[in-house]
């Protein structure tokens, strides 16, 4: 590939993992040859049984484990090598399996403290403050709207439900404005009505940003999802458009371990 063309292709997307493998001392090999890419305006759905190496490829991404082959670029820059707060303040969002939010916090406390902390990362343009600024109570309060969180605002978060905070958590992240955002499995774990909320959040919250996205629920996927790649014991055995992966026969066979028909795959 040209230098121009690789330039453009990096203008084009927000995540291009090429070829990445990891094997751990012990000779696993948890990702081979793993390879996808994810545009700067697009939600992009990573699939996969248990054990494909999801969570593994998300933690690389993130540069929490070092891979061991192929190359990682994120928002334009290789991130091989790079610190995970390094990550953040390229502009990377993530949220994570269990809800991390401040339990003894109220709702805007954490999202307050959320919003100053993308104003204060070293070489920021404003010093640590112990209390939060009028801008970031104003922001903060308004995302909580935007959320659905506003009634519980002034609530310890430990009060939330576990939807609730999987919704907090999201909105901490959002409220740093990145420019792509890294979840994991965002409804594990809700109700049917908090997930029917979070997929409509997560509509909104993925306008004009990318969004990188495991889900076991298949429903939320299929509702979400641009596009979906789907892992299998650490390789990508399918990417394409949900309608192609839905009825792909190499994915129907990796979740349920023999070739079928159409059947309910997508509605369990």
């Amino acid at each position: 590939m040209s230098d121009q063309a690789q330039l453009a292709r990096s203008r084009d997307r927000a995540l291009v993992i090429d070829d990445v493998d990891l094997v751990y001392d012990n000779g696993f090999k948890a990702l081979s040859k793993a390879s996808l890419e994810v545009g700067t305006d697009e939600r992009h759905a990573l699939l996969g049984p248990n054990g494909a190496g999801k969570t593994t490829l998300f933690r690389s991404i993130c540069g929490e484990i070092k891979v061991t082959g192929g190359s990682i670029e994120v928002l334009g820059e290789p991130a091989t090598g790079v610190l995970p707060a390094q990550l953040v303040r390229r502009g990377v969002g993530r949220s994570f399996q269990i809800g991390r939010v401040f339990e003894t916090f109220t709702t805007g406390e954490n999202l307050e403290l959320a919003h100053e902390a993308s104003e204060t990362w070293p070489g920021g343009t404003r010093a640590r403050r112990l209390r939060p600024s009028d801008e970031a109570k104003s922001v903060a309060h308004q995302v909580a709207v935007d959320f659905g969180l506003a009634n519980g605002y002034d609530r310890p978060a430990s009060a939330l439900s576990h939807g609730e905070k999987k919704i907090l958590e999201l909105a901490m992240a959002v409220i740093q404005q990145p420019r792509l955002l890294l979840l994991d499995e965002p409804m594990a774990g809700m109700s049917r009505e908090e997930t029917e909320r979070a997929i409509e959040v997560l509509r909104v919250v993925g306008t004009g940003r990318a969004v990188l996205f495991t889900e076991h629920n298949m429903d939320a996927v299929f509702a979400l999802a641009d596009r979906v790649t789907v892992l299998a014991r650490g390789s990508v055995i399918a990417s394409g458009t949900p309608d192609e992966i839905r009825n792909d026969p190499n994915v129907r066979e990796a979740y349920l371990g023999k070739r079928s028909g159409a059947g309910d795959f997508g509605h369990a």
